[in-house]
């Protein structure tokens, strides 16, 4: 019936909650979302949920000296499994980039925000035209590198668009020349 609505998920008070951003599906068909709240030191969690079994699972935990917390903004999902995010604190204080593999469950923070190079990924900001909050995100170019913004920081403190790299140029090498960026 059009209009009907269903609850699917509730977020307990102890363990990860107060979901932060938007919900995202992956290609194995699993959600992925990120919480504000829970994990191993309530910094944040990033969580899993499969619609066919009705199962949420805790993922990864953020911690605020390593990984980052308050996680935010949209998530983006590479083609090689990965899903890459920003975390609004954390790290050196000015929030960090990570990434996590759906398959191997690797998580890792790629960078720390240090003030010149940007502030605060992923909080929000008034987009005074449309007056209504705007998150940045990342956005894969067309050079497969990964772009994003940042609302303050930079040397002039107004914000940062920034490029990531998330292959050496070796592993880039390796893989146009011998087809496999791990090649030994």
């Amino acid at each position: 019936q059009l209009g009907a609505m269903s609850t699917v998920l509730e977020f307990p008070k102890n363990g990860a909650h107060s979901p932060s951003r938007v919900l995202f599906i992956a290609s194995n068909g699993n959600y992925y979302a990120t919480t504000n709240l829970g994990g191993d030191s309530n910094d944040g969690a990033l969580i899993e949920f499969n619609s066919a079994t009705q199962t949420t699972t805790t993922i990864a935990s953020f911690a605020a000296d390593t990984t980052g917390s308050q996680p935010g903004g949209p998530l983006l999902s590479t083609a090689d499994g990965w899903l890459y995010g920003f975390a609004i604190s954390g790290g050196d204080g000015f929030g960090t980039i990570y990434r996590f593999h759906i398959t191997t469950r690797q998580f890792e923070c790629l960078v720390r925000f240090s003030g010149p190079g940007g502030i605060r990924p992923g909080i929000p900001f008034v987009d005074l035209g449309a007056d209504q909050p705007t998150y940045g995100g990342l956005q894969t170019g067309s050079d497969g590198l990964i772009y994003g913004v940042t609302p303050a920081g930079g040397l002039g403190g107004g914000g940062v668009v920034f490029r990531l790299r998330t292959t050496s140029p070796l592993q880039d090498w390796k893989d146009q020349y011998l087809g496999d960026p791990e090649a030994l």
